[in-house]
């Protein structure tokens, strides 16, 4: 199983700063098919930051690791590592973030948005991991 890519320094800013200027490069970069997911776990996390929503800034970005993982034994790896050893609240935080990246991806396609497909079944393959582990 391949290593996972070193994680950048978030230099002392809060979480949902580093997601807004990692959203930001991977604009300039023209990386289109990460943007909606980034997207989306910024929204989450900074609505996790304020306390509207019960998620954590950690499980978006354990989110955003695993959607990185393209290999299934690297995914497989993760889960058993880090999903697997969350404590409860963790996990029920991960499954949630996973659940909802889908539908709002799901929902940006629906309503017309073009998403990356290659990203969108990233997603669902994560999505459909959660009940293997």
């Amino acid at each position: 199983c391949r290593r996972a890519r070193p994680r950048r320094d978030m230099g002392g800013e809060p979480f949902s700063d580093f997601l807004r200027r990692e959203l930001s490069e991977q604009a300039e970069r023209g990386n289109a098919r990460i943007l909606p997911v980034l997207q989306a776990i910024v929204q989450r996390a900074t609505l996790a930051a304020e306390g509207v929503l019960e998620e954590s800034p950690e499980a978006a970005r354990r989110l955003s690791a695993m959607l990185q993982m393209s290999e299934r034994d690297q995914r497989a790896a993760y889960w058993r590592d880090v999903v697997c050893n969350m404590g409860a609240a963790g996990r029920d935080a991960f499954d949630q973030a996973v659940l909802d990246a889908y539908a709002d991806v799901d929902e940006k396609r629906r309503n017309g948005v073009r998403v990356d497909q290659a990203m969108v079944r990233q997603i669902q393959l994560v999505r459909d991991e959660l009940d293997e582990y």
